[in-house]
């Protein structure tokens, strides 16, 4: 908080207990100033419960709520930087000299914004001691040219409602009970609800133009307050049921019961949402606060009688300005025209588009052509247009060995082909590998032996490929079982014949049963061992071709191979 250094604009409005005045610091920010009056300086509430709540006072963190920038509890002065600020007073003030209400519409936008301040400062002010506003009446709410809402004093308490309970003061101000809540008068203590209270009483006053309690007597006002007959009264107003009954529940004497916080906030909203509603926005009525305040109005009027007819100055007035914006718009037309027609406007494009373009364009010539003649007959035919060029023959990325061994002996062998006169058109290239070009004319004698030396090359050359291509390797033929020296695994040469030409011999006609293979003779002394089968994967290399062909067969299931037995076992 800085010290105070402002200095007064002359703008000042009075209230109950002490003078709102308008001031402007060093760096021309605008504040305002509540000056209690001489009476109630040194008071408790504005110097000890000051001293209590000076950090939320200053620092309230709340949207809307106006920290307060100075406080001078010895002369009880504390400096608010509202800015250019009309209070709620004003607003009603204005439009009663006049004979008119604000309405229903600004009076429940206005109760929506203030309401939501209220809720979020009654949340966040009794962390740090301070438990409502203390003293929220028109003169406490400010609003802005743009609508936008301030709340501002909070905290500081109604010394003089306080003096006059007591007993120190015997007369009080009208207005200082019209907006008092009934705990107050009782000397209770006070809570948030006890602000949405006094919020009530405002827009109520805002609507109809006149206060909810418009007793002439104070002791009177106050036993109205004490007997909460706000409820019975604002049901008799002439207001729409909707606003009567959450009004009337705001009015409550019981402050638990009473319509408070976030539920006041929602109902106020569902009224605004209402269609029946009607009458000015808060925006309007600040526009129209704003430009009685400054002596003259900012609209543009325009008379019907000042355009519905024209003098003759008037109308030569109207066509010079009419031949001045086309000779305007005739200097940005290229430009204009050129964006809607997509060209470019900048760069090389613009540069060429501005030079002149030539009268007659010379035509190109060839090195051949003869010379065009000056004006040529009209009726002479066009020269046809040469036959268009063949596209290049598409060759393969993988080159095989004929191809390679052509291209070799072509350009080894092939003579240079003389070169075809410029005006005669060019013959389409070969395709590869067809060796050198023969032209059509030459069916002599010559043309003869070109052909013939021509077929000698490309079965020369289709040797010569077969020679070079790569030869498959064979398939693997199955090994001769090895034959000990002692003649225990001997085969007989027929027995393997029989085998490999079985193997090699075509699949059995449909309906043929297979021939199955001679088992093999044991050796002398030895018992008769069946043949082990084949492992898998020499069967899956090598499948018999007659179990493929004949899925009928049966095929019979491998014995088990006993163990042979060496010298050395039991």
């Amino acid at each position: 908080m800085r010290d105070a250094n402002l200095t007064p604009t002359g703008r000042e409005l009075k209230d109950p207990a002490a003078t709102l005045v308008e001031c402007v610091d060093p760096e021309g920010l605008k504040h305002t100033v509540i000056a209690f009056d001489e009476p109630y300086r040194g008071h408790p509430a504005l110097t000890t419960g000051v001293e209590l709540i000076l950090s939320f006072m200053a620092y309230p963190m709340v949207t809307g709520l106006v920290e307060c920038s100075f406080a001078d509890v010895a002369r009880a002065r504390f400096a608010y930087p509202t800015g250019t600020v009309w209070t709620v007073k004003e607003l009603t003030r204005s439009f009663e000299q006049v004979g008119q209400t604000i309405g229903a519409r600004a009076a429940l936008e206005l109760c929506y914004l203030a309401g939501m301040v209220l809720h979020e400062a009654g949340e966040t002010g009794p962390l740090q001691g301070c438990f409502s506003h203390g003293n929220l009446n028109p003169w406490r709410i400010g609003m802005k040219a743009d609508g936008q809402l301030q709340v501002f004093g909070y905290g500081l308490a109604q010394v003089e409602m306080d003096l006059f309970l007591k007993g120190q003061s015997p007369h009080i101000d009208l207005d200082s009970v019209r907006y008092a809540p009934p705990e107050r008068l009782e000397q209770q203590p006070e809570q948030p609800s006890s602000d949405f209270y006094s919020l009530a009483l405002v827009a109520f006053e805002m609507m109809t133009g006149k206060p909810l309690y418009d007793e002439t007597d104070s002791q009177r006002m106050v036993e109205s307050v004490k007997l909460a007959e706000g409820v019975s009264r604002i049901t008799g107003a002439k207001l729409p049921r909707p606003i009567q009954d959450v009004f009337g529940s705001a009015l409550v004497y019981d402050p638990d019961r009473r319509l408070q916080g976030q539920e006041f906030v929602e109902a106020v909203g569902n009224l605004l949402d209402d269609a029946r509603i009607e009458g000015r926005t808060l925006a309007e009525v600040m526009q129209r606060l704003a430009n009685q305040s400054e002596g003259r109005s900012k609209r543009k009027l325009v008379k019907a009688s000042g355009t519905a007819a024209f003098t003759p100055e008037s109308l030569a007035a109207l066509a010079a300005d009419a031949e001045e914006e086309d000779q305007e718009d005739d200097s940005k037309a290229p430009r204009w025209a050129s964006l809607r027609s997509g060209e470019a406007t900048t760069g090389r494009a613009r540069r060429a588009r501005q030079q002149p373009a030539p009268a007659e364009p010379a035509p190109r010539r060839t090195r051949n052509a003869p010379e065009p003649a000056a004006k040529p007959a009209p009726a002479e035919p066009a020269a046809p247009a040469p036959p268009p060029t063949p596209p290049a023959p598409r060759t393969s990325l993988v080159t095989s060995p004929v191809d390679e061994g052509r291209r070799r002996r072509r350009t080894a062998e092939a003579p240079a082909e003389p070169t075809p006169p410029p005006v005669s058109p060019t013959p389409p290239p070969p395709p590869p590998g067809l060796g050198p070009t023969v032209a059509p004319e030459d069916d002599g004698e010559d043309g003869g032996v070109r052909r013939r030396r021509r077929r000698r090359t490309m079965s020369t050359e289709v040797d010569e490929a077969a020679e070079a291509a790569p030869v498959e390797p064979e398939a693997p033929r199955r090994r001769r079982r090895r034959i000990d020296p002692d003649g225990t695994n001997a085969t007989d040469a027929a027995q393997d014949d029989d085998d490999e030409a079985h193997d090699d011999a075509e699949p059995a006609a449909e309906g043929e049963v297979p021939r199955r293979r001679r088992r093999r003779r044991p050796p002398e002394g030895e018992e008769d061992t069946p043949e082990a089968p084949e492992a898998p994967e020499a069967q899956d290399e090598q499948p018999d071709e007659a179990d493929e062909e004949d899925p009928t067969a049966t095929i019979e299931a491998p014995r088990r191979r006993r163990r042979r037995r060496g010298p050395d076992d039991a």
